[in-house]
């Protein structure tokens, strides 16, 4: 984005603006320098946000395709899955290895590698950054925002019911305001989450009943979801849509099922 806004006579002066925020990903955490150490080779991991923490602001460059913070640039050591991903000197860094495209879908590619930002989880608990193939998981997925907190919503589909959770179990019950079991945190990793279990994230992994359930979160690809605007709810591992597995059901289940323009396939938040 380019700006004009300051001009003297014939002279025009061009300012290139380039958007500061948090960029949030697996369960909800920020990315982050590690203990705000802005030495070059430093590693870059997700931690717990906090508010304008100086570590965790990242300027987004579209014109350079750089991500920039304290001045330095997000920078991948090699261009092989599993290389980790540093804080260096822009100036002084292999050009290819700051580059960085930010895509819809909300993956973060280098386009030298073909690779896409992964949160790597160590032996230690700590969840480092590296580069890895896109496997469409929620490890691999972004949101560059000033909020940080994911927002709570209820899900409604099928004829004005909603979109309901009790332990691993998902199915479509009348709406009851302020019914928790209702509710849904809604991740920037694209997981979809039960407010009284935030470990728990709505999966579904093609397999045995073939229906959605709430399982344990693993920032696996079973996991990861988009909200569409045509209102379906898109599984993006399999391309699918989330559907109504069962209709004329008392309480109906849910399901995954290729877009056919079905009203069980349109979901909106309230």
């Amino acid at each position: 984005m380019r700006s004009t806004s300051l001009e003297s006579n014939d002279d025009t002066c061009e300012i290139a603006l380039a958007p500061t925020s948090y960029i949030t990903g697996r369960n909800g955490l920020c990315v982050d320098v590690y203990q705000e150490s802005y030495r070059n080779g430093n590693k870059i991991i997700l931690s717990k946000c906090g508010q304008n923490k100086a570590s965790q602001l990242w300027e987004l460059r579209m014109y350079d395709n750089t991500i920039r913070s304290g001045g330095k640039c997000l920078t991948t050591t090699g261009y092989n899955s599993g290389s980790y991903v540093m804080i260096h000197d822009c100036e002084t860094a292999i050009p290819d290895a700051t580059k960085w495209e930010i895509q819809s879908d909300g993956a973060i590619r280098n386009p030298k590698s073909e690779l896409v930002l992964t949160a790597s989880e160590d032996s230690w608990g700590v969840i480092n950054l590296v580069v890895d193939k896109n496997i469409y998981a929620s490890k691999q997925t972004w949101y560059a925002s000033n909020i940080t907190k994911p927002p709570v919503t209820t899900i409604v589909g099928y004829q004005g019911l909603c979109l309901l959770a009790f332990q691993s179990s998902v199915w479509l019950e009348f709406c009851v305001s302020y019914n928790i079991e209702q509710q849904w945190a809604i991740y920037p990793d694209g997981t979809i989450r039960p407010p009284k279990n935030q470990d728990g994230c709505l999966k579904y992994a093609n397999a045995g009943e073939d229906v959605v359930r709430v399982g344990t979160c693993d920032g696996g690809a079973e996991e990861r979801w988009r909200f569409q605007s045509d209102g379906t709810i898109l599984h993006v591992m399999t391309r699918k849509v989330m559907d109504v597995k069962d209709a004329t059901a008392i309480l109906p289940e849910i399901t995954v099922n290729n877009y056919n323009r079905r009203n069980t396939q349109i979901w909106f938040q309230v």
